[in-house]
């Protein structure tokens, strides 16, 4: 009997619910961790609630995706790769941006990355920058503002190092990587 069934929380009543659960699957994608929605971000009329972050790191083009479902290859290590951020061409030293209010967690070097910075908001959102020039702008503990510069683009990034110059953005949330597009403010055109 449909009355008995329910899939994330939608009680299946009639044939149209089968199809309400089905585009629901759909635009989940491959994983939970894909859709804001599915990461209980979602506004009081059950939408997609809007971009938690104040600004862009920088103002650059995206030259590598977010791409969790699928591997991409990376020409600097010759292998594929899911790739959990965007990147976002610059200028070596051009400044980077915090994009929320929120405190440094965590200052590190790692041959891979570079030079990281991790902000948590205070809505408990999670950002990372990588292929930083250096760590000497900020310290953990530290609270930042939306728009503080927290660094300049480097070429730290060893797994990186054959693109252009460039940000590796990544957004978390509970330490799932989602799409950072999904909440960064739309730009102009």
């Amino acid at each position: 009997e449909l009355s008995k069934i329910a899939v994330n929380g939608v009680k299946i009543d009639t044939a149209s619910d089968i199809d309400q659960v089905i585009n629901l699957a759909n635009a989940a994608g491959a994983s939970a961790g894909d859709s804001a929605a599915a990461a209980g971000d979602a506004d009081a009329n059950g939408g997609t609630a809007a971009p938690r972050l104040a600004c862009w790191p920088l103002d650059g083009d995206i030259v590598m995706g977010h791409e969790m479902d699928r591997l991409v290859y990376i020409e600097t290590m010759n292998m594929y790769a899911t790739h959990p951020g965007v990147d976002i061409a610059g200028e070596r030293g051009q400044v980077v941006s915090a994009c929320h209010d929120g405190e440094i967690t965590a200052c590190w070097r790692e041959s891979l990355m570079g030079n990281v910075v991790e902000i948590r908001g205070d809505d408990g959102l999670v950002t990372r920058y990588a292929n930083l020039m250096s760590l000497e702008l900020v310290k953990e503990g530290q609270r930042v503002s939306a728009g503080d510069a927290i660094g300049a683009i480097g070429t730290s990034a060893m797994s990186e190092s054959l693109m252009q110059p460039h940000l590796h953005f990544e957004v978390l949330i509970e330490g799932e990587s989602v799409p950072p597009l999904e909440h960064l403010p739309v730009r102009a055109e």
